[in-house]
């Protein structure tokens, strides 16, 4: 009753993020360098493009991250002096060789501000996906650019986190056996020992800084999480409201996640969520917002990563699309 099928995380070889090549044999060019172990990182590192047919891995292999010292089986992690974001942007998180750059590298996204204003620049609008658990670009901020910055707004750049610097500071890979997701057990074991013991539960912290600010203009002050998720889920509905007659959905886990609301009810009918009938009534404004409201949604630690930029992400798309902000507060 304790087993456990398959591994957790980076290491589950029967997951889709491994078993997606299957029928080539192969992780394309596009995807090696977080997707076929070893074999793929180190290819990027060593040359900064990915690796054409690069070898298929049964999850990530211990030499992905780990290089081997001497004869004594000592393991060592490699050294990464800087994240490379996908517009070209160069980022040293908290330190040069920090361990959070090693992490950086898969978790920088695919896509980029640059990337949307070139889809617009070029008059054929189509969704562009920020792709999935973007951590380190949400906590780098302003200074990788990755969420879609607004014109004449400011955003704060990269986060720090003065206690503890690097990813594994909270996402411990001893307590967590190397699955390095953050669980109630984990958190009280490790954080809610020490700076956070006034917080039992992990999902209720709350910086001392933010006293009762209510982000979302609910009316009520809620843990950072439940702010976000609030600011968010208004600029869905204005999404759908700004689409006008060219009826929108959205549904998360079918690519390419908007599409055509044939039956105008506002979700995504399983009938609707097909890569056939994807939206293409794009107008810049929508792109924009939309691009912004997916980066949250693949993002599910935004709200410890770096609040104040997902949340000045999510108000400016809720104001450019023409939502009320009235009660909201953009920090």
């Amino acid at each position: 009753s304790n087993a456990v099928r398959n591994d957790q995380g980076h290491f589950n070889g029967a997951g889709e993020a491994a078993r997606h090549w299957d029928a080539d044999d192969a992780v394309s060019s596009r995807c090696s360098k977080c997707h076929s172990g070893s074999d793929g990182y180190r290819y990027f590192l060593k040359y900064g493009v990915e690796k054409p047919n690069a070898t298929q891995d049964n999850g990530l292999d211990c030499g992905t991250c780990h290089e081997k010292v001497g004869q004594g089986g000592q393991w060592d992690l490699i050294e990464v002096q800087e994240v490379t974001f996908p517009n070209g942007k160069k980022v040293a998180l908290m330190a040069k060789a920090d361990i959070s750059n090693l992490c950086g590298t898969c978790h920088s996204g695919r896509e980029s501000k640059a990337s949307v204003d070139a889809t617009i620049a070029s008059g054929k609008l189509s969704f562009r996906n920020v792709h999935y658990l973007p951590a380190a670009a949400t906590l780098a901020g302003g200074d990788a650019q990755i969420g879609y910055e607004y014109t004449g707004k400011t955003y704060v750049k990269a986060w720090t986190h003065p206690p503890g610097t690097t990813c594994t500071d909270c996402h411990d890979p001893k307590a967590t056996n190397h699955g390095f997701k953050i669980t109630q057990a984990v958190y009280a074991a490790t954080c809610g020992k020490t700076c956070h013991s006034t917080t039992p539960k992990l999902e209720d912290i709350k910086k001392s800084s933010r006293g009762t600010t209510d982000y979302d203009g609910d009316g009520t002050a809620e843990n950072l999480g439940s702010e976000l998720a609030g600011m968010a889920a208004k600029v869905k509905a204005q999404i759908l409201v700004a689409a006008g007659a060219n009826k929108i959905c959205y549904d998360s886990h079918a690519y390419p996640y908007w599409f055509i609301d044939t039956n105008g009810n506002g979700t995504c009918e399983t009938s609707e969520a097909n890569y056939g009938n994807s939206y293409k009534s794009w107008t810049p404004a929508l792109l924009k917002a939309a691009y912004n409201y997916q980066f949250w949604a693949k993002e599910p630690g935004a709200w410890s990563h770096n609040f104040d930029y997902m949340a000045q992400l999510l108000y400016d798309s809720l104001a450019d699309i023409g939502g009320a902000t009235t009660g909201m507060t953009r920090p």
